[in-house]
């Protein structure tokens, strides 16, 4: 249009067409979770892929010219094809994870003990065992079940397994 010729309204108007055809959409979504063990270092990468083919038979015709606006991300057919395989991947990382426990029974340990004297976790059930941390007063230990004599085989919270004297334990409540 040359820069001197303004636009009125009718100049913006767009003229009715009319088509039709046979018309393939096709949509898809790859997606990758990565989890991360920050304690080794290890990492595992979980993938979902996701996708959508639409055949239609279409005719129809406009005219004018108009807009919308709105709506959010979730709720185009492209935000769907994403959730659905964030979803996939997600369900593969869960179930190469060992799953969740739908029954609510848990894991842990049925009996916990409170550390009453500072005492050491040592790597043998000696006291001259390698000492592999201290437990103060007031940490909570979980027996594993192995024992030899007085000294018990402990996990805490931080996963560390090791031996203590079961005389600087009380039962937690």
């Amino acid at each position: 249009m040359p820069p001197d010729r303004k636009v009125r309204g009718h100049d913006a108007f767009c003229a009715g067409v009319s088509r039709g055809g046979l018309r393939t959409k096709k949509l898809e979504s790859d997606v990758f979770l990565s989890l991360t063990d920050v304690r080794t270092s290890e990492s595992n990468t979980f993938e979902g892929h996701a996708a959508k083919s639409d055949l239609s038979w279409g005719a129809g015709g406009y005219v004018g010219f108009g807009g919308a606006v709105g709506g959010g991300y979730e709720d185009t057919d492209i935000g769907k094809i994403v959730t659905q395989a964030f979803m996939v991947a997600y369900t593969e990382m869960v179930n190469n994870l060992g799953g969740i426990d739908v029954g609510g029974k848990a894991a842990a340990p049925s009996r916990s003990y409170t550390v009453q004297t500072a005492t050491t976790l040592r790597s043998a059930p000696s006291p001259t065992g390698k000492v592999l941390r201290a437990l103060p007063v007031g940490l909570v230990v979980y027996p594993t079940g192995t024992k030899d004599g007085m000294y018990w085989e402990v996990a805490d919270d931080n996963d560390n397994v090791g031996w203590v004297k079961n005389d600087n334990l009380s039962a937690s409540q």
